[in-house]
């Protein structure tokens, strides 16, 4: 899946689990993260990447580091059942949980 924002390009993968930065300028990728199993909706929220996955969690990473040092990942949540669904209202986070 992909998203944009924060000056970058998000691609979520599955298989390999990884929040991939692109860099629109060039289309490179400038930076990667792990992520929870089976990457399955994403969203951007100021400078925050949130990606939900397949095994109940949400994975929260700081997208402010443009220094070409490693993403971190914040922390994850366990919310005991995969999300169905994410949208951005008014700047905040809005999940729907199957």
């Amino acid at each position: 899946m992909i998203a944009s924002g924060d000056g970058s390009i998000w691609v979520a993968t599955t298989g390999d689990d990884l929040l991939l930065r692109i860099d629109p300028a060039n289309a490179s990728i400038v930076d990667s993260v792990p992520l929870g199993r089976s990457p399955s909706a994403m969203a951007v929220v100021g400078t925050t990447v949130w990606v939900a996955s397949g095994d109940g969690t949400l994975d929260q990473i700081d997208a402010t580091n443009t220094s070409g040092e490693t993403l971190t990942l914040t922390r994850t949540i366990d919310l005991g059942h995969p999300i169905a669904g994410m949208a951005v209202a008014d700047g905040r986070l809005l999940l729907t949980i199957q």
